[in-house]
């Protein structure tokens, strides 16, 4: 048997939080494993002024329980994951360009990761054709656990919504 690969165009759902005209920083929010970007989203709310917060969804969904009700996306799995990253590569480039055409000139980008997409946030950046500095200034928490932006805000909705999330 001879495996074989082909690439094919594919749909990408993103959400996005905030106004792209005003905006004058770019936040791409990579959720956790199992998680769908709408979720993952609720706890930047309130935080989007002067921001687009975008959170792309990993391009693998899933059922997380046995009765086939909840659905969770994921960004990778060990199975054949070359193409597995050099797909999801491809669709943060899409992602950043579509979102900077709609924004302000010359705007910073950050990218925030989340559990599994943390290494998906740094296979993004480790990229030679990405420097540090075309994504801005980035504050990140010391123990990057979660790996959000230091903005009180986001981190006090993000610890609420874990612990709630935990509990449920």
């Amino acid at each position: 048997m001879e495996e074989h690969h082909l690439t094919v165009p594919r749909t990408a759902r993103y959400h996005t939080l905030g106004d792209a005209d005003s905006a004058t920083h770019i936040w791409i929010a990579l959720h956790g494993y199992g998680q769908l970007a709408r979720f993952f989203l609720r706890p930047f709310t309130g935080s989007e002024s002067g921001k687009l917060i975008a959170a792309p969804e990993g391009l693998s969904r899933y059922y997380t329980d046995a009765e086939h009700s909840r659905v969770g996306a994921t960004w990778m799995t060990r199975e054949d994951p070359d193409h597995e990253i050099a797909d999801q590569i491809s669709y943060l480039d899409r992602l950043v360009e579509h979102l900077r055409s709609l924004c302000p000139p010359g705007i910073p980008v950050s990218v925030l990761g989340f559990s599994q997409s943390v290494a998906t946030d740094g296979r993004y950046r480790a990229k030679p054709h990405l420097t540090r500095s075309s994504f801005g200034e980035e504050r990140f928490l010391p123990n990057l656990k979660p790996r959000i932006c230091t903005s009180v805000g986001v981190i006090a909705r993000w610890s609420s919504y874990m612990a709630h999330r935990t509990r449920s």
